[in-house]
């Protein structure tokens, strides 16, 4: 065959991907039309380009209502909700019920009881029937809803139960819902469980900007509506008094907004009471940060703040908060609060450390996103407070347990080494079979605990199986488990080994075997 005759055969490849481009587009404009007849004025410019997605859902029409409302409240009373929407994929599911299980836990109820599960009518809701019938769901919302003055509301269960007959009116659907108050804090609060479904049984999805903030408003309202307005004495004590925290503070963020390359300039005072009063505490802030050396005088009405001021500030407001939880985990305990010499467990800084102890304490470190903390007595006589983050065992680790609290080590493994020498003599190609002929006396356990292991590789799709159960390992196969292994940490920083369930007062007492 010629040259001229080879070049008839010759393909030409078009740019891959076109077709999946277009395709998607066409979906997207399609998703955008269906949006668009159910809030037409979502985009202003009628394409996508601004489009964020937060009036999608139940009660986004509320939104602009309540800050309507609310905008003429200055004495308003505030209440922090946080949001978030579960997923029930994975093992979703079961964490969902171990957080359910957790918010139930002793020591919360104001008697220092478990907490008391009800909903709109019912007193106390059987909480395992109410997670069966979750279970096919494909998703939940929980809220923790705090308001300020929780204290001087006459029954903060009465008030939530208003709070979701408006959430019910906003969303225009009834609404299958479960809480639980809590009362083991300074100020009480109320975890609430939502399940993803609507009056007619079909997914049921909230509008992101009612979630962050129209149901804040509602709950500021209905709080307001019983205690009354803050008065304005009230509000520049309050004011006043948190411009001496040693936190990270809503008038740093002014401070830091208004400087340019550090510096901010407060000379002159402004016109309006309001805008004096301000002023004076934007001032007094900035005397306190300069006693904490995270602000410097330059001269008269003129400072430099410090390049660390807001990661120093939250790292101050975080240990504070840490102590805290130590002093009430001791206290809980029955131990004596005075000298306590605690210890943070700082994993990035402290990757060899080992701590083996009594758990005096666990609970959140985070309510809403399941992070959970050990406050463990150790043998080296320091009281050790640890973030695990999340930890799917948590519910194994008892108090007076002895536990024994390490890093997690973010390289790859012995099996991820063995895995890629493998691979690397069989062209990318990693089996069980294969391993059994390697030449080392492996046994079958032992390989396949490797097969385990990239089971769980497969579903982080850093490696693909073939269907004959062998398993494609790509060439940088350890760079990529290195960096899945630092996501994992991130999740979960902790290994936490239980050394015996019984506390060493229980240990010396029982008698052995015999």
């Amino acid at each position: 065959m010629s040259d001229k005759e080879t070049e008839i055969f010759k393909p030409k490849l078009g740019r891959l991907g076109n077709a999946g481009k277009k395709s998607a587009n066409r979906y997207i404009d399609r998703v955008l039309s269906v949006a668009n007849k159910i809030n037409p004025s979502f985009t202003k410019s009628g394409s996508y380009a601004s489009y964020s997605g937060r009036n999608i859902g139940r009660g986004y029409k509320i939104v602009d209502a309540t800050r309507d409302y609310s905008t003429s409240r200055a004495g308003r009373r505030r209440v922090i909700i946080k949001s978030r929407i579960v997923k029930f994929v994975q093992n979703g599911f079961a964490k969902a019920s171990s957080h359910f299980k957790y918010i139930q836990r002793d020591g919360v109820d104001r008697d220092g009881e478990a907490g008391k599960i009800y909903n709109a009518t019912v007193e106390e809701v059987d909480g395992k029937d109410f997670m069966k019938q979750s279970r096919d769901d494909r998703h939940q919302f929980r809220f923790i809803v705090s308001p300020e003055d929780a204290v001087e509301l006459e029954d903060l269960k009465t008030f939530t139960r208003d709070l979701m007959d408006q959430m019910e009116s906003d969303l225009g659907t009834k609404l299958d819902w479960v809480a639980v108050d809590h009362f083991n804090t300074d100020n009480p609060h109320t975890h609430i469980i939502v399940r993803g479904v609507d009056d007619k049984g079909k997914d049921l999805i909230i509008a992101r900007d009612y979630m962050s903030s129209g149901f804040r408003e509602r709950a500021s309202n209905i709080v307001t509506d019983e205690l009354g307005q803050r008065q304005e004495h009230e509000i520049a004590m309050a004011m006043r008094k948190e411009v001496q925290n040693d936190r990270f503070i809503s008038i740093d963020r002014k401070l830091l907004d208004n400087a340019e390359f550090g510096q901010i300039d407060m000379r002159g005072e402004p016109a309006g009471g309001y805008q004096k009063f301000q002023h004076s505490l934007q001032l007094g802030r900035l005397e306190k940060l300069e006693n904490m050396q995270l602000a410097r005088k330059i001269e008269t009405g003129i400072w430099q703040l410090s390049e660390n001021l807001e990661p120093t500030l939250r790292e101050l407001g975080m240990r504070r908060d840490i102590i805290k939880t130590i002093h009430a985990e001791m206290t809980r305990s029955g131990k004596p609060e005075l000298n306590v010499n605690y210890e943070i467990f700082h994993v990035q800084d402290q990757k060899d450390k080992i701590v083996t102890g009594r758990i005096i304490g666990k609970g959140f470190s985070n309510e809403n996103e399941d992070s959970y903390y050990l406050v463990v007595e150790g043998i080296d006589g320091k009281t050790h407070y640890a973030d695990l983050k999340q930890n799917e065992d948590v519910q194994d680790y008892q108090r007076g347990s002895i536990v024994e609290l390490s890093p997690k080590n973010i390289e790859p493994l012995k099996s991820d080494r063995n895995i890629s020498r493998i691979a690397y003599v069989n062209d990318g190609v990693y089996s069980a079979e294969i391993h059994a002929e390697d030449g080392s006396s492996n046994s079958e356990n032992y390989i396949q605990s490797h097969v385990r292991r990239l089971e769980a590789l497969r579903r982080a799709n850093i490696v693909r199986r073939f269907s004959d159960g062998s398993f494609d390992i790509p060439d940088n196969y350890l760079e990529k488990v290195e960096q899945y292994q630092k996501i994992q940490t991130q999740k979960s920083p902790l290994n936490v080994v239980v050394k015996s369930q019984f506390s060493l007062d229980v240990q010396v007492t029982s008698s052995g075997a015999t």
